[in-house]
């Protein structure tokens, strides 16, 4: 049970800063693209 818990352990603390990094990564991506599209948007008359 011990030994479980270590595994499960090791395995979040490997997963978590990598889906925290893609969580940021696609939110920045989508912020980037949305006022994109908002910047054309408003140039056009």
């Amino acid at each position: 049970m011990y030994l479980h818990w270590q595994i499960v352990k090791l395995l979040l603390i490997r997963i978590v800063p990598v889906s925290m990094d893609v969580y940021v990564t696609v939110t920045v991506f989508l912020g980037v693209q949305s006022a994109k599209e908002h910047r054309k948007g408003s140039m056009l008359p």
